[in-house]
C-alpha cells in the first residue's frame, strides 16, 4: 500500500474495518436463526415435520436475515437497531470505495465529512452487533 495516498489508506482502514463489523452481524443472526431451527425441530419432533436447517439463508442479504430474525426473536431494540443499519450497511458494502473513486480530487473538508460518517456507522454497527451478542448469548444459554 506504499503507492495509495495516505488518505485513502485511512478511508480503506475505516471502510473495511465496518464492512467487517456488518459481516460479523449477519453470520451471527444466520447462526441465531441456524439455532432457532435447530431448537424448533428438537421440540417438533415427531409432532409434525420440520426440515428447516438454516442453510437456505447461507446466502441471504442482511434484510432477509432481520426480517427472519424478527420472525423468530422478540427483542425489538435489537431489530430496530439492526433495521437502522441496512441501507448505511448498503452504502458501505456497494457504494463507500467506489465513492472515493469517483472523487479524487475532493477538498479536505469534503472527505473529512464522509470518513466521519463512516467511522459513526461503524460506532452505530458495533452498538447493533453487542445487542445481537447480547440476545444470543442469552438465548444460548437460556435453552
Amino acid at each position: 500500500m506504499k503507492d495509495i495516498a495516505p488518505k485513502f489508506q485511512e478511508y480503506i482502514f475505516e471502510v473495511s474495518g465496518t464492512l467487517g463489523i456488518f459481516q460479523l452481524i449477519e453470520q451471527f443472526l444466520k447462526l441465531y436463526i441456524e439455532y432457532s431451527f435447530k431448537h424448533a425441530a428438537v421440540y417438533l419432533s415427531g409432532k409434525m415435520p420440520f426440515r428447516f436447517t438454516g442453510e437456505e439463508f447461507e446466502d441471504a442479504p442482511l434484510e432477509r436475515l432481520l426480517i427472519t430474525f424478527r420472525k423468530l426473536n422478540d427483542n425489538n431494540e435489537v431489530a430496530g437497531t439492526l433495521d437502522k443499519l441496512k441501507d448505511k450497511r448498503n452504502f458501505c458494502a456497494h457504494r463507500a470505495f467506489v465513492w472515493y473513486f469517483e472523487n479524487p480530487e475532493i477538498d479536505e473538508g469534503a472527505y473529512q465529512k464522509k470518513l466521519e460518517l463512516i467511522k459513526e456507522i461503524k460506532k452505530e454497527a458495533i452498538k447493533g452487533f453487542f445487542l445481537l451478542f447480547t440476545v444470543i448469548s442469552f438465548s444460548l444459554l437460556n435453552h
